[in-house]
């Protein structure tokens, strides 16, 4: 379930939020503009991974009758109930990818 992507994701933004930090100490943004940035950083890194997960629940590789590999709309049963909204959301199960958001007071 976890894209192969997500870790270049996560440093991509581990990297952002180092400059934003940068930023911060060198005085270039105030405290608020530092936490708003961090949190749409890590949000839009939540949303891509959630978003490519999301689309590797959605096809799944089959052999054709002449032995060829393709893709084809898959039956998985997380994809069906998120996609249908009929069970859970694409935002809960994208914190089985190990994304769980922004939290209030995580310690």
């Amino acid at each position: 379930l976890v894209p192969a992507q997500k870790h270049t994701l996560i440093e991509r933004a581990e990297k952002e939020v180092k400059e934003i930090e940068q930023q911060y100490v060198s005085g270039l943004v105030t405290a608020g503009e530092r936490y708003n940035k961090v949190v749409d950083i890590w949000g839009k890194a939540g949303d891509e991974i959630g978003k490519r997960m999301m689309d590797h629940l959605k096809v799944e590789k089959t052999l054709d009758r002449h032995g060829k590999t393709v893709d084809q709309e898959s039956f998985n049963s997380i994809y069906m109930m998120a996609d249908s909204g009929a069970r859970g959301s694409a935002a809960q199960i994208r914190q089985l990818a190990g994304m769980r958001g922004l939290m209030a007071k995580p310690d």
